[in-house]
């Protein structure tokens, strides 16, 4: 039992650190961010930050495996629920992916400036380096069902899985471009709904699958 609460103590103190981090890279930007600011934003010595974590760089690794994990756990049980169709699988990964996404909406529209800032290109950079490979590790087990399943026509579900995982992450960057380059939300929502209509047209050719196959989340 007391070792139970030591690591809910030592897991509490690191997400401390994370959020603290997290804030700082936002308002100043992970280039200009010290250690010291870290341990100001705390109130801590280094001594004490240095339990946890022995560089700045470890702080950012832990920030983008936890921002990593954030994102997949919603969708983790429904891509692995053995009772579902591949297509299924993909249908209710999009909803909740774009469901998720509404949700933090709030957090990072404003931040959205600060997040794609040159200060933070070393962080978009470290998370768009582990997000690729673990989602096409997360979504290459669906297209090999789905190819089993007869419902979709590729020979090559590993590079597919891969591409998937590419242009997911492209459209998002796409979405926040859009984002911050136009004012008027009407015009926004149009090019928005382009840029999911031709990823879905996209995947769908992808997987072999008839154009409209795939629901559009809305």
């Amino acid at each position: 039992m007391a070792r139970s609460i030591k690591k809910k103590e030592y897991d509490s103190k690191v997400n401390d650190i994370l959020d603290a981090s997290l804030k700082l890279i936002y308002r100043l930007g992970y280039s200009e961010m010290s250690v010291q600011d870290i341990l100001d934003e705390l109130g801590i010595s280094k001594g004490a930050l240095y339990h946890y974590f022995d560089s700045k760089e470890a702080i950012l690794d832990a920030l983008v495996m936890r921002m990593l994990k954030q994102s997949q756990n919603a969708v983790q049980n429904t891509l692995t629920d053995p009772k579902l169709t591949a297509i299924k699988k993909l249908q209710i990964y999009f909803e909740i992916s774009y469901r998720w996404k509404l949700e933090q909406a709030d957090k990072t529209i404003p931040l959205l400036k600060a997040w794609y800032s040159e200060s933070n290109d070393i962080v978009r950079q470290r998370l768009a380096s582990k997000i690729i490979p673990q989602t096409a590790m997360l979504i290459e087990p669906v297209i090999i069902q789905g190819v089993k399943e007869k419902l979709f026509d590729t020979r090559f579900p590993v590079q597919i899985s891969l591409q998937f995982a590419q242009l997911s992450l492209g459209v998002s960057e796409s979405v926040a471009s859009v984002i911050l380059s136009y004012k008027n939300k009407p015009v926004i929502s149009e090019k928005i709904v382009e840029l999911l209509d031709a990823y879905f047209v996209t995947i769908e050719r992808m997987l072999g699958i008839n154009e409209g196959s795939i629901n559009r989340p809305r």
